[in-house]
């Protein structure tokens, strides 16, 4: 970066993103397909929500689309298993669990590419009592 944002300009900015209800995030979301993974903990848990809502509405897109390259993140979000994902995965609630479970199945059911890792992390993660352990 070519120039410093002090605190305060990014704190305005933060406050910005909460006055958007995710559900009127839109198709633009393939703009930012990587953006999910750059979220902190309070954002991600804010913005899961929309992604999810993206990516159930692009199950069928074709293989390597923008739209399929954007599923595949949301589906990557809540798969992976890293220290750092996992913080983020502790923030959800019940409710957004119930949500990202849902999900999940629903991705094991309908997509080819991306059912096996959706599967796994059932198996794995989200239907053990782990996925509702708070840190």
């Amino acid at each position: 970066m070519s120039r410093c944002i002090t605190t305060p300009k990014w704190e305005a900015e933060r406050l910005k993103d909460g006055a958007i209800p995710w559900p009127m995030l839109s198709d633009a979301l393939v703009e930012c397909r990587d953006g999910l993974a750059h979220l902190d903990e309070e954002s991600f848990a804010y913005y899961l929500g929309g992604f999810l809502r993206f990516a159930v509405n692009h199950l069928d897109a074709s293989l390597l689309s923008p739209e399929d390259e954007l599923l595949g993140s949301v589906v990557f979000s809540v798969t992976q298993r890293s220290n750092y994902n996992l913080g983020r995965l502790k923030r959800l609630t019940d409710d957004q669990i119930d949500t990202v479970v849902d999900f999940l199945r629903l991705v094991q059911e309908r997509s080819e590419a991306h059912g096996t890792d959706a599967e796994k992390a059932l198996k794995r993660y989200w239907e053990t009592p782990e996925a509702r352990k708070k840190r």
